[in-house]
């Protein structure tokens, strides 16, 4: 990944809304690690935003609590 951002202690929507401004501020193209504390419906959240953005998720895996999701700017 070109960036990681580190998003534990927050829900998985707070978690999405930090991708968010991360993700505006890095060129088309930027893969982006994202690590948040998840519960069973995170994964679902993720795939979710990911159609409403446009950006692709390239690979979303858990570990133990965390989720990690590795995030292409697409657009």
């Amino acid at each position: 990944p070109d960036l990681t951002v580190p998003a534990i202690g927050v829900e998985c929507s707070m978690a999405l809304m930090v991708l968010k401004d991360q993700i505006e501020q890095v060129p088309v193209g930027t893969l982006i690690h994202l690590v948040a504390e998840g519960d069973e419906s995170s994964e679902q959240e993720v795939m979710k935003w990911s159609s409403i953005t446009g950006h692709e998720v390239v690979e979303l895996f858990r570990e133990g609590r965390l989720v990690h999701v590795l995030v292409r700017r697409t657009r």
